[in-house]
């Protein structure tokens, strides 16, 4: 899915949706918004013009050309899936891009340590070529770690972590309840590490809901363990003016569930319209 680019017109409409002066494309009233900023979780409505968050407000005073009841769920950033990190290899199949979007992975990142000869897929995400904050190619790349004492050390030296536990490990909820205990400050991990050798893009986005579904457990609130898979990467990739938060001015991707805890499939919304109504692109 192709990153548009706003003409000054579309831009002042956006800005005029924003104040309620003009109708919105779509606005979900009634959400519980998974701020990853702020690191709370609080009421508002989400107003969208042209695949665009422009407002997010409780009690938002616009109109729209489609209101969606969010009923009260929680509203969540999209996944964030990195394939380019070291040791992956082909990008993920158009196959395993709807299993994972279905499960709210919205934004696939390939970075420049993929190799030239992996050009994009057809995948029903957004698709990224990242160069890190615009790092040359040959800069460092993000650690992969797979135990509490990998993730430790690449921390201590400053890398952008991505915890990918292998079978030996223990789980993802394990190894960062392993390092809250010990002080450690683990909310600048990333998630969301795409390996064809860890079971693909599923099994990225199932470690990514299990944290989050066990954040009270591992010692983080809600919006914590969401920014480990959405905000975080969308960082360590120079993304997050654009994805990897529910926020103005960045795409229109999340999706909405009745429970963070639940790993049943969500409502998910790609560019301000239903993901399940849009063709694979």
């Amino acid at each position: 899915m192709k990153a548009p680019d706003f003409t000054v017109a579309e831009r002042w409409a956006q800005v005029r949706c924003a104040k309620a002066q003009e109708p919105a494309d779509l606005i979900v009233r009634s959400c519980q918004i998974v701020n990853v900023y702020s690191r709370e979780v609080h009421p508002g409505d989400i107003a969208i013009k042209d695949g665009i968050i422009v407002a997010i407000r409780e009690g938002f005073s616009g109109e729209a050309v489609r209101i969606l009841d969010g009923a009260g769920r929680f509203a969540v950033p999209g996944i964030v899936i990195s394939h380019g990190l070291p040791e992956s290899r082909a990008a993920p199949s158009s196959g395993e891009g709807r299993v994972g979007l279905a499960s709210g992975a919205t934004s696939v990142v390939r970075d420049v340590t993929a190799g030239e000869g992996d050009p994009p897929r057809e995948l029903p995400q957004r698709q990224w070529t990242a160069t890190r904050l615009g790092l040359s190619i040959t800069s460092q790349a993000p650690a992969c770690a797979r135990s509490a004492d990998e993730v430790l050390t690449s921390l201590r030296s400053g890398y952008p972590t991505f915890l990918g536990p292998g079978p030996a490990q223990g789980s993802a909820s394990l190894i960062l309840r392993q390092l809250w205990d010990k002080g450690v400050d683990i909310r600048r991990i990333c998630l969301g590490r795409w390996d064809p050798g860890d079971g693909g893009m599923e099994a990225a986005v199932r470690l990514a809901r299990a944290v989050i579904a066990d954040c009270g457990g591992i010692g983080l609130a809600p919006a914590e363990a969401c920014a480990m898979a959405t905000l975080n990467p969308a960082i360590v990739f120079g993304l997050d003016h654009r994805v990897g938060s529910i926020a103005p001015g960045r795409f229109a991707d999340f999706w909405l569930t009745e429970d963070l805890g639940s790993h049943a499939e969500v409502e998910v919304i790609l560019g301000g319209r239903p993901a399940d109504s849009q063709a694979p692109r």
